[in-house]
Formats: structure tokens, sequence, C-alpha cells
């Protein structure tokens, strides 16, 4: 959520959050109005439907999963990230590699 609006991520995560609250209650006032077998078909589809749309969100900087390239400052970031990793798993599987006295080579 922060990537949508930086100055703005509690706004945000409040409309996300809400939302998530009225289609709770409009998925449950369906099930009781409608029998099972509709409510749920309408609801698989709501859920098909939406998880096809996500695949057209496109975060300004980064690719899409379909599309589109990172910015290079999100490309070095990930590069970095990457190594740091990779020094922290290759210390953690030899400890004897890592030492506290910085006298010792």
């Amino acid at each position: 959520m922060p990537y949508i609006c930086p100055g703005a991520t509690g706004s945000v995560a409040g409309l996300v959050g809400a939302g998530g609250n009225v289609g709770g209650v409009l998925f449950l006032l369906m099930i009781q109005q409608w029998n099972y077998r509709s409510a749920f078909e309408v609801m698989g589809y709501c859920v098909l439907v939406s998880s096809l749309l996500s695949f057209l969100v496109n975060i300004r900087g980064h690719a899409g999963i379909l599309f589109g390239t990172d910015i290079p400052e999100v490309i070095e970031r990930r590069q970095s990230e990457k190594r740091k990793t990779e020094l922290t798993n290759e210390s953690q599987s030899h400890p004897s590699l890592v030492t506290n006295d910085p006298n010792e080579t």
C-alpha cells in the first residue's frame, strides 16, 4: 500500500481496510438472501475477476506481472539486498569464517 501514495499511507490503508469490511458485509447479506449455490457462484466469479484484474496492476517504477521494467534504482536495491542475503546465509552456514576479533585475518 505505501506504493500507491507514500504521503498518505494511513489513509490508503484505512480505505483498503474499509473496503474489505464492506465486501464482507455484502457477501454475508447475499448469502442470507439468496440460496447458497447462487451466492457462492457470485462470490467465485468476483474472486476470478479480481484476480484477473490484478495482472493489470502497475506500480510506478516497478515491473508489472505481464509488462514493464524496473527503474535502475529498484534494480540496484534488489541486487544489493540479494548480496546482503547471500553474505548473511554464507556466514550462517560457515560460522568459522565469522570472527569478532579485528586483529585476526
